[in-house]
């Protein structure tokens, strides 16, 4: 029986997490009406991360963005320090290279997600359907997806799309009813987020402080400064449960900076860590995007980048087909070749760098020490230019050629980091990760998410 459609829109967006309100941004000025459909009841409410690199500043700012980010609060970094508990500062300098226009900024998440819905309404025509859940896709009698079915607080309702796009995160209702395939693998250690007031002296900066049990990231917020912990996977419910003076004393030994700071615990959490990629993002009428096509291990900072930047390539992709009625499964399909080599490598440059940050102990803290020391010399400052190439800047014209050239010649190009490792297995032609890989033959140190 054919369905009877309630609404109707050029574009359902299922997700209202960064993914989603990014391609939203991204889609504002070319007149298409999009529906924005989440399980929420508003911005928040999940733990994700604050970063805003270079990569993503950039999209921001093209989408028209980045001056609200900016008002709403959003700190800007433009230096790194490491330190050690015994050895003192090993390491400070630019965070940003030279040349590179585009700021690295801090805004909670929460904040974050509010301003790009609002930016996505004004420029746009976005309607916000919340809390509504997927039920279903429909589809025509050839299997292409024409709409979804939804649950509402209202009732159930159809909505007719000429394109159905899951950002739903990595738990995707969408990817599941397409029926699409992913790859996990899963992690020794997790990260505890939690807050602190500022403490004394402490200026804005990603400041890394290494430590044979786990590092600590301190990152500055507007009124206070955030906390990422490296800590055994499994281990939150020790870790929630601690008093705050013991936790306090805990956090202090890796980190003496915080020695007497206040600890902010009203949004701490255990974050357990995955990685995950779809085998496709592509289907006849719908795309995946963000978490529900790949995630990454924070450590390398790159989940809200990697959100970001496929929100900007499906709508570059698929904008002009559906205003001018063009081909929509070629642009789909050119999406796909576009943006999954280019994740494929990321997830892969994230496990190395996770695994290598998390290499606990004597031995593992020993060689991060000197390696931050190396940074100062011409052959490190190389090393700094190509993490910060892979992870912040901008990508160049001639990379998203390279990714054009199909998932198996982009996913081994080692142009961006080094790759290899003695008895690591790599994926098949991707080049995802392998799951558990060998203990790291020396350490890399992390970028902020």
């Amino acid at each position: 029986m054919p369905t009877r459609f309630d609404d109707e829109a050029d574009v359902v967006v299922i997700g209202a997490g960064i993914a989603g309100l990014g391609l939203c941004c991204a889609l504002a000025r070319s007149g298409l009406d999009v529906l924005l459909v989440d399980a929420r009841k508003g911005p928040g409410g999940i733990h994700r991360g604050d970063s805003l690199v270079p990569r993503s500043t950039r999209l921001l700012a093209a989408w028209g963005a980045l001056d609200a980010v900016r008002a709403a609060g959003a700190v800007p970094i433009e230096r790194i320090e490491v330190h050690h508990p015994t050895r003192g500062l090993l390491l400070e300098g630019p965070l940003v290279p030279d040349g590179v226009v585009d700021p690295y900024l801090v805004l909670p998440h929460a904040d974050l997600e509010r301003v790009l819905l609002a930016e996505a309404m004004r420029l746009g025509r976005t309607r916000v359907l919340r809390p509504a859940r997927l039920d279903d896709l429909v589809r025509d009698g050839a299997g292409r997806v024409v709409g979804v079915r939804l649950a509402t607080r209202e009732g159930a309702l159809a909505a007719r799309a000429r394109l159905v796009v899951g950002a739903d995160g990595q738990r995707s209702a969408v990817r599941e009813r397409l029926g699409v395939e992913v790859r996990r693998g899963s992690y020794d250690h997790a990260y505890l987020g939690l807050e602190a007031e500022r403490p004394a002296g402490y200026r804005d900066a990603l400041r890394l402080h290494l430590h044979p049990e786990g590092g600590v990231l301190v990152m500055p917020r507007p009124d206070r400064v955030g906390l990422g912990v490296l800590v055994e996977a499994g281990s939150g419910p020790r870790w929630t449960g601690m008093p705050d003076d013991a936790l306090g004393r805990a956090l202090a030994a890796r980190c003496p900076l915080l020695a007497g700071a206040r600890l902010l615990r009203g949004r701490s959490h255990v974050y357990e860590l995955t990685w995950s990629h779809a085998r496709r993002y592509v289907a006849p009428g719908a795309a995946l995007i963000g978490d529900a096509a790949h995630t990454t291990n924070p450590t390398a900072g790159q989940g809200m980048t990697s959100a970001l930047g496929d929100a900007d390539a499906l709508a570059r992709e698929v904008g002009p087909a559906l205003v001018t009625g063009g081909d929509l499964d070629a642009a789909l399909a050119s999406f796909e070749r576009r943006q999954r080599p280019i994740n494929a490598r990321l997830v892969r440059q994230a496990d190395l760098l996770a695994r290598l940050y998390a290499w606990r102990g004597p031995l593992g803290d020993g060689a991060k020490v000197l390696f931050a020391r190396t940074l100062g010399s011409p052959v490190g400052a190389l090393l700094a230019r190509g993490l910060t190439r892979a992870f912040l800047v901008p990508r160049a014209p001639a990379e998203d050629a390279l990714a054009r050239g199909g998932a198996s010649r982009a996913a081994r190009s080692c142009a961006d980091v080094p790759m290899r490792r003695p008895q690591r297995s790599l994926g098949r032609d991707d080049a995802e990760p392998s799951s558990p890989p060998a203990p790291p033959a020396a350490p890399l140190l992390p970028l902020a998410r």
